[in-house]
């Protein structure tokens, strides 16, 4: 019998557009339209959390009956880790060489040897912007065979209902420079996506219901933060909420979790529907991951300083995904069965 879901499949391209996009929309100085910018920031703030719910889903789907810790670690140590390496090579000897920009770095960073500081990148992912997920998805992988013992009925009635209202408590870490805090804000994110798969059967009988309900609230909240009502900060991070003593709920965490199964839902309903452009994207999305903040790179250093407004930014957004995709399918063409070594795709 057949592996594959056609859905979680397409819900990964619709994920790696999002990624890009939260990226490529850059920073609030660099619009000339705040209404652009915060529309852009409601649409494309959702990838992460639909990555890691489909990392979590496609965990529990596929190791379920059949787990085994250390084969499971040397698949990632190939295709996951072996590929961050490679693409971190680049930019590493450019940090190394003219010395670090990040704010969360000491200012005395520069000061330490060659290998502490490029040690200190690569469990961190603080030498590019969009790799700070690297270090907190390889947290997941060395404790699988703890989240595999979390998959039965027992702890998805009982503690996974803790689980997720905790998370919905939880921020990212300053700067995303702390792994260990983006793993546990992320946790309930990915035990959400192992109770999804366990109850995709469940859910798929109740999907029309469903769809109403969960597509109702997502736009009702997509329109409270278009509008002002939600004013809650999106850079809102761990350490502020800690220093604060706060307990401040997420609203965003919940938004986006929503998302996840309103899409898993609606494709999950479209059967029939084939996409080439999403089964492209997903295909090569891990490689897209890797490649696309390159070309960001570029583009900011050879056209500096951006003015985007809406309409500037749709056509640089397109060419984005359109360069790094092809340059990923390239990839796979010229390297075939061993480009996942090199891409991840």
């Amino acid at each position: 019998m057949s592996r594959f879901l056609k859905h979680i499949h397409y819900l990964r391209g619709i994920a790696i557009v999002m990624i890009v996009g939260v990226h490529a929309r850059g920073y609030t100085w660099e619009w000339t339209d705040q209404t652009g910018f915060d529309f852009f920031v409601t649409l494309f703030d959702n990838g992460t959390i639909l990555f890691v719910f489909i990392a979590g889903f496609l965990f529990q789907y596929l190791n379920h009956d059949r787990f085994q810790y250390l084969p499971y670690l040397r698949q990632k140590a190939r295709f996951v880790v072996l590929p961050y390496l490679i693409f971190s090579m680049p930019i590493l000897a450019l940090r190394l060489y003219f010395g670090s920009s990040e704010l969360s770095l000491a200012e005395t960073f520069d000061q330490h040897s060659i290998l502490y500081r490029m040690g200190f990148y690569l469990v961190t992912g603080l030498h590019m912007v969009p790799f700070w997920f690297m270090p907190m998805i390889f947290l997941f992988y060395l404790s699988s065979f703890l989240l595999h013992k979390l998959d039965h009925k027992t702890f998805y009635t009982f503690i996974f209902p803790l689980v997720l209202v905790s998370g919905l408590f939880t921020y990212r870490p300053e700067n995303n420079a702390n792994p260990l805090l983006s793993y546990l804000h992320f946790l309930p994110v990915y035990i959400t996506g192992m109770w999804a798969s366990h109850y995709q059967n469940r859910i798929i009988s109740y999907s029309k219901l469903l769809l109403t309900v969960l597509l109702a609230f997502y736009l009702l909240i997509t329109l409270l933060e278009l509008t002002d009502v939600i004013t809650l900060d999106k850079n809102l991070s761990m350490q502020q909420v800690w220093v604060n003593k706060e307990l401040v709920f997420n609203i965003y965490v919940l938004k986006a979790l929503v998302l996840c199964f309103v899409l898993v839902i609606i494709f999950n309903l479209s059967s029939r529907f084939n996409s080439k452009l999403l089964n492209g994207l997903a295909e090569c999305s891990f490689g897209i991951y890797f490649m696309h903040f390159y070309y960001i790179s570029s583009f900011r250093v050879i056209f500096s300083p951006l003015a985007f407004s809406v309409f500037s930014f749709i056509p640089y957004y397109i060419l984005l995904i359109a360069l790094s995709w092809a340059s990923i399918y390239t990839i796979k063409r010229l390297t075939g069965k061993y480009s996942r070594y090199l891409t991840g795709s």
